[in-house]
């Protein structure tokens, strides 16, 4: 487990993350939760942010309050010092300091100190991205893209991430390379999306240091590489990312772990899942389904497991709901119970849900058979390597004539689902 889990990270990239991403690291620390317990670490993050200035010590001790960390959890003293720090970044704003009123925006924003403005957070973050302030360009890039406090506008979200990459912000470019592979305000292009990446990635980005692992994971845009997924998503792991923590303990049950690696696996799972990683939660929910001889099987805390992340609107609940009328494990044998489940999952973007339902619809398998509907969502899959919908196009494509395989490509094209990135604003220096 040690080699999956070193603490072990860029000690150059902690200099460069933003002070809202140290005290979200550094309150994962000081709890135990999502990290190894470590409040010397966390009270030297807490120090160090405090010496940015007037305003970071503010903002420090108002989360410090807030979340209980080394003093007590105390409601109106962490209004009283996010009300501080907001009162100077409003001074230093007002002075021309570009961080401050990026930081301003980052306030309304958050709703920290004043009152949760989107109009107001979207003026301070393009105030100071037009004058070249890379992190408010990046700020400025998701209020775009959400349409927060703007008219969402691809193209022009597009536009402000590459500005904020060109100011050298790594986390603009791991929304860059979202951009690319999903085609938002450009056409869709792998390649340059894992090249963006890389650069997110050894700038220093979590997200992308997670992104990039789980291309070479699954093969998405690069050929597939354990050991490349392994190195990338330590990082992410040793970073407190319950995601990457999740795929990690995976990787740990593959082929026949011994007890250690099993209750280690196990462990990290249960950690990662406590913060609500659906994919730690998909993996230690077929754990329980299936076992190994290291773990007894208990499929009905699965099945139930399974049941609230559907009920959650996880697709990966649906994707375990679907396996289990398929095989009737706790409940009956069920084939288009089974179909309707995984439907639920390649719906919402599941590409191994949309490669599963491919393979009913080429089968019959729940559902009548349709060669066109197995096209169409093998289609979808097919950018996801592990999911083997490329190898199964290449003979559909041969099978079907060119009305029915540009009938399956419209259809493909219709059902798209495009991610937004998992990204927050941040605070800038």
């Amino acid at each position: 487990m040690d080699r999956y889990f070193t603490l072990v990270y860029l000690t150059d990239a902690n200099e460069q993350r933003d002070a809202w991403a140290e005290l979200q690291r550094a309150q994962k620390s000081f709890t135990g939760r999502g990290l190894p317990y470590d409040p010397d670490g966390a009270r030297e993050t807490f120090e160090r942010i405090h010496q940015k200035g007037r305003a970071y010590s503010a903002f420090c001790l108002a989360f410090m309050s807030e979340h209980g960390l080394g003093v007590e959890v105390d409601p109106a003293i962490s209004d009283q010092y996010y009300g501080k720090a907001f009162s100077i970044f409003h001074e230093e704003a007002d002075a021309g300091i570009l961080s401050s009123l990026n930081n301003l925006g980052f306030m309304y924003a958050q709703g920290k100190g004043t009152t949760r403005d989107a109009a107001r957070a979207m003026a301070c973050f393009r105030a100071a991205a037009e004058r070249n302030f890379g992190t408010a360009q990046l700020n400025m890039g998701l209020c775009r893209l959400h349409g927060w406090g703007i008219e969402q506008d691809d193209r022009a979200a597009l536009e402000w991430f590459r500005a904020a990459a060109e100011s050298g912000c790594a986390a603009a470019c791991g929304c860059l390379a979202h951009m690319y592979r999903e085609g938002l305000g450009v056409e869709a292009n792998p390649a340059a999306a894992i090249e963006q990446l890389r650069q997110g990635a050894e700038g220093g980005d979590t997200l992308s240091w997670l992104e990039l692992g789980e291309a070479y994971y699954y093969g998405r845009g690069v050929p597939p590489d354990r050991d490349e997924a392994v190195r990338w998503l330590d990082l992410a792991a040793n970073d407190g990312n319950a995601s990457a923590q999740g795929l990690l303990a995976s990787i740990l049950l593959e082929g026949r772990p011994t007890a250690a690696e099993t209750q280690a696996a196990v462990t990290l799972l249960e950690q990662a899942a406590d913060q609500g990683s659906a994919v730690a939660e998909y993996h230690l929910a077929r754990l329980y389904i299936y076992g190994n001889e290291h773990f007894s099987r208990h499929p009905e805390f699965g099945k139930a497991m399974a049941e609230s992340m559907s009920f959650r609107g996880a697709p990966e609940g649906n994707r375990i709901m679907a396996e289990l009328f398929a095989k009737g494990i706790v409940v009956p044998r069920d084939a288009a119970e089974s179909a309707s489940w995984l439907e639920k999952a390649a719906s919402a973007g599941d590409a191994f849900a949309q490669a599963e339902l491919a393979d009913y619809y080429s089968r019959g398998f729940g559902v009548a058979r349709n060669l066109v509907e197995a096209c169409a969502w093998f289609l979808l899959a097919e950018p996801v390597g592990a999911t083997g919908a490329a190898i199964r196009l290449k003979d559909l494509r041969r099978t079907l004539n060119p009305q029915d395989l540009a009938r399956a490509e419209r259809l493909a094209e219709q059902r798209r689902v495009h991610v937004l990135p998992d990204r927050e604003f941040q605070l800038g220096r």
